[in-house]
């Protein structure tokens, strides 16, 4: 089988003529620990190649091929379910990369951040960066100024840092395990978002979310997605939060709600300060299965001011 997938692998990249753009790359769950694949990079990039899409099903995962740190003209690279070793003393970076993709949902583990951080801070040109892991971080930096997508998804991480990154448009951020709490990081991460368009949040704080995005300011918000988090109150919510006013905000999607008051001030808050919204889908949590529960919910909500005459309320159990 081994013999048959390198012959058929080494046929297609030598009987193909002209440069090569991009090369997708799988290895299988029974492909040997001992087999080397680099040869195959390498070939592809001595032939130009810029885009790179690696995806490793073994397990444990491996860490992915050394020779990639010498790709210095890629412009694209996806590492699926590869494993990121240390960073090696000679990488001097992809100074043409602009889409960094990278999951390890088979290291479980205490990641440290710090290998990650320093590779992005490595890609100055990077627009597009994606994140998955079952792994815990610590403090995740991202240090990128040209970073217009961002999206993490991660089992946990107590703090998320964003330094000289202020262009980002789209934001998507989900913590599985644990819940983001607010400190100076996460002030300073609210701070940057003032150009995002379309925001989507995990298992962060009602409170947190509506008094960052107060204060923050990032009035071109046009769609929000969120998860809400069931612990917890709002009482640092105050009426300066209701006095921002979210001008582009046309989308809300809500899922999990139960009805907590913490809940219900969020959903007030979304209303009132969204003059052009057309549509909040509110997602129910299965708290709120019961009859009598859900007509209580619905008449609160239609109590609430709503800023545009147009804004749709869907519902969704």
């Amino acid at each position: 089988m081994l013999l048959t997938y390198n012959k058929a692998v080494t046929d297609i990249l030598l009987s193909h003529v002209g440069p090569i753009c991009k090369f997708v790359l799988f290895i299988p769950l029974w492909f040997p620990e001992e087999t080397d694949f680099s040869s195959w990079l390498r070939f592809v990039y001595d032939n130009g190649v810029k885009e790179i899409a690696l995806e490793d099903v073994r397990r444990p995962a491996r860490k992915f091929p050394t020779c990639l740190f010498s790709f210095f003209r890629l412009t694209h690279l996806t590492l699926l379910n590869c494993k990121l070793g240390s960073l090696s003393p000679t990488f001097r970076g992809f100074p043409c990369l602009i889409s960094l993709k990278f999951s390890n949902y088979y290291v479980k583990r205490y990641y440290k951040t710090n290998v990650l951080t320093n590779l992005i801070s490595k890609c100055p040109l990077i627009e597009c960066l994606h994140i998955f892991s079952c792994n815990s971080f610590g403090t995740l930096t991202i240090r990128a100024p040209k970073l217009r997508e961002f999206v993490c998804r991660v089992l946990q991480v107590s703090d998320v840092s964003l330094e000289e990154t202020t262009a980002i448009e789209v934001l998507c951020l989900h913590i599985y395990c644990g819940t983001l709490q607010q400190s100076k990081n996460t002030n300073d991460f609210f701070s940057c978002l003032a150009n995002v368009k379309r925001l989507s949040l995990w298992h962060l704080s009602c409170s947190l979310l509506a008094i960052e995005l107060a204060k923050s300011r990032a009035t071109t918000i046009e769609t929000i997605r969120y998860g809400v988090e069931s612990g917890g109150q709002l009482n640092q919510f105050d009426a300066s939060c209701m006095s921002c006013i979210f001008q582009c905000l046309k989308t809300v999607d809500l899922v999990g709600i139960t009805g907590l008051s913490n809940e219900l001030k969020l959903i007030r808050f979304l209303l009132a300060c969204t003059p052009v919204q057309d549509e909040m889908t509110i997602k129910l949590g299965m708290e709120m299965r019961g009859t009598e529960k859900q007509v209580n919910f619905f008449k609160e909500l239609n109590q609430y001011r709503r800023a545009s005459p147009n804004a749709e309320m869907i519902f969704k159990t």
